[in-house]
This record gives structure tokens, sequence and C-alpha cells, in this order.
């Protein structure tokens, strides 16, 4: 789950490019239809800090994992990382006030088990083409979700 820094970029068919957003890694996890954890790429629970996602978690089926990125946006769309290093320090108590001035997303880039069907032996990208399998069916589940944990309302600007 670490990024490795390169002097070049590899080249080729099999190679996809995502954006590397400053946030922290998240694993998204609804383990049955009541159970629902955030969880870091060392295995410690973010669910008390940012219930955001916890709350979209809620429309995905049990027993599905999301990969992804949590990050909060400044005024201008970008991550805000002093944003999310200053949750963690805040008292749990003071959270979902928090989280409505400043909401959390989790950027999701990856599928890795919907409905208890494990997806990551399934290729990213098909030999000799560019289907993109996982992709395609992360895309579709998330078309039928809809804007899952999207707020309808833009952040109040900070002075």
């Amino acid at each position: 789950m670490l990024a490795q820094l390169e002097r070049t970029l590899p080249r080729g068919e099999r190679w996809r490019y995502e954006p590397k957003f400053d946030g922290f890694r998240g694993l998204l996890w609804r383990t049955d239809r009541t159970v629902i954890q955030l969880l870091s790429r060392n295995v410690k629970a973010l669910s008390p800090w940012f219930p955001e996602p916890i709350q979209a978690g809620k429309a995905l089926p049990p027993s599905t994992v999301l990969d992804g990125e949590i990050v909060i946006a400044d005024d201008q769309g970008w991550s805000d990382f002093g944003a999310l290093q200053a949750r963690l320090g805040i008292a749990k108590r003071d959270v979902a006030q928090i989280a409505v001035q400043r909401p959390a997303v989790l950027l999701c880039f990856e599928l890795l088990t919907l409905a208890g069907d494990d997806l990551t032996m399934s290729p990213l990208v098909e030999a000799m083409g560019t289907n993109l399998r996982r992709r395609a069916t992360a895309e579709a589940r998330a078309a039928k979700l809809g804007p899952v944990g999207q707020r309808s309302q833009r952040a109040p600007r900070r002075s």
C-alpha cells in the first residue's frame, strides 16, 4: 500500500496511473448488515474520526471492501492534509460537528470484495486489451449507488 519513488514511469498497455491525493489510505469494510469499519493501511481503526465514509458505507452490500484515500478538501478543492491530521487530535465527542463543517470523503480506487466475491483474483487489465474488469465492476456498482456520501451543499468558507 505504500507508494515508491521511481525515476521513470513504466510504459505499456498493462500500466494504469491514478492521481495521488494527500490523504490517508483507508479500507472501508462492510462485514455484515450493521458493522462497517474504516481501517488505515496499518489496520488501525479510523472510524471514530471519519464518520462520513461509515455513513456512506451503509449503502454497500454486506461483505464488501473498498480501498481508497480519505481526504478533506480545502476551499479550492485541493486535499488538506493538515485538516486530516487535526481530525485525529480532536475529542471523539466533537467529531460529528467538525464532520459537518469540514467533511471527509473516501475516494475509492479499488473494489476488493463485492458481496462476498473476492475480486482481487480478477485482473485489473485483461491481457491483450484495455478491459478494466475490476474497474468496470467498481464503476458499475458506484453508478447504481448514486452519489453516496456526497454533500448537497458546499462546505462553509473559512476566513
